[in-house]
């Protein structure tokens, strides 16, 4: 955390201070609630091994006290990965330091927010989990929802792609608010729905981490070719730069969750799950996500890359941008991104199948951790 501090006022200019200074504030918050949080479990668990946290609370020893726990976790991750309504940091922030630093932020930081998320609630407190998992079902709707909104009001580039990071933290968040049984579904195996989840969000997060990573670096190319990061002063890059042009229709086609690319399995496994936990509602909010994320994508690529240059240009469009990278340097690293992506596409079986097997693996250690001390005098 205090190395993005550093990251993100790289250049020391008035907009880089004023975003270090939201962000910085609300992720102090966000630490202060998380370290109250494990001062609480410690005083209540008399440690901080997960293994025997889990145990000790599926055996009923933290009592009335877990729930609460339970619920700061929740808010100081979901701060950091900025869920609704504690997201507005990071719209407010990210498009505020140079274009490879918000790369890099987009593709880890809020990842991080989500997985200690679902390490901490699906593995340490499972009946919490399920108690919350209506009003996390709300928060990653709400996030999916509001952050595709966000995208579609957005005339800056980088400032589009950070609605694009929150829409994708509440389609990750998704499949955490999925119930581990389904009443009228008792033959099925009790975890089914929330296994399908949880490798849903898995997956998704790793096609979000390289998505946008590659996103945020192709469009320091186009502002860089266009002169303007701004949607209203680019244009004409398909004659410029075809090769450009193709890789941005590909990772903007990647992120609105359309086949063949990697986003569409995820997004297919988390429609499953919400469908299999009698949740269409919370299905229906992914596809509405991704059909405004598709509206957006395409006039990202209808402004930045298939008309004309505009004549007049954005003179503030080379803020936040580091020094010219030309050649094969700033070729070799979004030709990779893609081909990841596109491969991954077609072939997504061995990632779907590590997906499952991280989902079962942080299963299986709550039951495993559930069932040490059911037995136990």
């Amino acid at each position: 955390l205090i190395a993005s501090f550093g990251l993100i006022v790289l250049g020391s200019e008035r907009a880089q201070l004023d975003g270090a200074t939201k962000y910085g504030f609300l992720n102090l918050i966000a630490t202060t609630l998380f370290l109250v949080a494990t001062g609480y479990l410690y005083g209540v668990f008399g440690t901080l091994n997960m293994a025997d946290i889990a145990a000790k609370a599926a055996a009923g020893l933290g009592g009335t006290a877990v729930l609460p726990i339970a619920v700061m976790y929740l808010l100081a991750f979901g701060m950091k990965a900025a869920a609704f309504p504690l997201g507005a940091w990071l719209p407010a922030s990210y498009h505020t330091p140079r274009f490879v630093v918000s790369a890099l932020f987009a593709g880890l930081l809020t990842k991080v927010g989500v997985y200690a998320l679902i390490r901490v609630l699906v593995m340490l407190f499972p009946p919490e989990r399920a108690t919350l998992a209506p009003v996390i079902a709300w928060v990653a709707a709400l996030t999916m929802v509001l952050g595709a909104i966000g995208a579609l009001a957005q005339s800056d580039i980088r400032r589009l792609l950070n609605h694009f990071v929150v829409a994708g933290i509440g389609t990750i968040l998704a499949g955490l608010a999925l119930p581990e049984l389904v009443p009228e579904m008792a033959s099925r195996p009790a975890a089914e729905a929330l296994h399908i989840g949880l490798s849903g969000s898995i997956l998704y997060a790793l096609h979000s981490m390289v998505v946008m990573t590659g996103l945020y670096l192709a469009a320091e190319v186009m502002a860089r070719r266009t002169g303007s990061s701004s949607l209203h002063g680019m244009g004409g890059l398909w004659r410029q730069a075809p090769a450009l042009s193709a890789l941005v229709l590909v990772l903007l086609l990647a992120v609105s969750g359309l086949p063949p690319f990697f986003g569409f399995w995820p997004k297919l496994a988390l429609l499953r799950a919400a469908l299999l936990a009698e949740m269409p509602w919370l299905a229906a909010a992914i596809l509405v996500s991704g059909f405004l994320m598709t509206i957006a994508s395409a006039r990202v690529f209808a402004l930045a890359v298939w008309r004309p240059l505009p004549a007049r240009r954005d003179a503030s469009g080379d803020v936040g941008m580091a020094p010219a990278v030309e050649g094969a340097a700033a070729a070799i690293p979004l030709a990779a991104l893609l081909a990841f992506v596109v491969v991954a596409g077609l072939w997504p079986q061995p990632l779907a199948g590590l997906a499952a097997g991280a989902a079962e693996g942080i299963l299986g250690s709550a039951s495993a951790n559930g069932s040490g001390l059911r037995g136990a005098p």
